[in-house]
């Protein structure tokens, strides 16, 4: 060490100050990039520890690789594939997972599009594809990872630890937003200080966006029966 590193230097000062004339150090790679290392201070006069550290680094690395795989898997079976909003396990296990828990600050949004099936019927199922894809990235933009696509054309948006002026905030801004790009939903929004029951809470927003898509096509001109 002592050859290789300046006197000046501050690594030697602290080298020195931890009694260390000698050390063996590997570098750990991760495609092509320096990770962090092994090493091995003072290492005894002919014990070549090298190749020991090596096995080492590939072992972890190895391990790391597979916790990725393993990752990735699990997102990929969390995620919907057409929108690659959250989906409906993981919805589901999010639901199993708060069951029995008081939430604080609770935001829930149930929104339904309207009109999907005509769309589909009068333009084509890429059409209509289009339409749930541009309305879950709406969706995304305001709440980020907290919207699951549920259904075909239904999604839910659960929030935790957000101020009721915040959350009716970012409702206001997903109204707008679904105006401007002309994609008519149906909504229903619930906000709690606290939270007992997520799923009755569920069951509120839903049954609101339910009143709301009854809104909708009791006006005459988005009357289903009428086509």
């Amino acid at each position: 060490m002592t050859r290789e590193i300046p006197s000046t230097s501050p690594i030697y000062s602290s080298f020195m100050q931890q009694k260390i004339h000698s050390i063996i150090v590997v570098p750990f790679m991760d495609h092509k990039q320096i990770k962090g290392v092994f090493a091995v201070d003072n290492p005894k006069q002919n014990y070549y520890q090298k190749d020991f550290l090596e096995s080492l680094c590939f072992f972890i690395k190895t391990a790391m690789e597979r916790e990725k795989e393993k990752t990735k898997l699990k997102n990929l079976s969390y995620v919907d594939s057409l929108t690659y909003a959250q989906n409906r396990n993981h919805f589901n296990e999010y639901i199993e997972q708060n069951r029995n828990k008081e939430l604080h600050s609770l935001g829930v949004i149930y929104l339904d599009l309207n009109g999907l099936k005509e769309i589909n019927d009068k333009m084509g199922h890429i059409a209509g594809d289009t339409l749930i894809i541009t309305a879950s990235y709406a969706l995304q933009e305001i709440f980020l990872d907290n919207s699951y696509r549920v259904g075909g054309d239904e999604f839910v948006v659960i929030e935790q630890d957000v101020s009721e002026l915040l959350f009716f905030d970012q409702y206001a801004k997903l109204l707008k937003r679904m105006k401007e790009l002309e994609i008519s939903v149906a909504t229903g929004c619930v906000w709690k200080e606290t939270c007992s029951n997520l799923s009755e809470t569920l069951q509120e927003a839903d049954q609101k966006m339910y009143e709301d898509k009854k809104r909708y096509y009791s006006l005459a001109e988005n009357d289903r029966r009428r086509r």
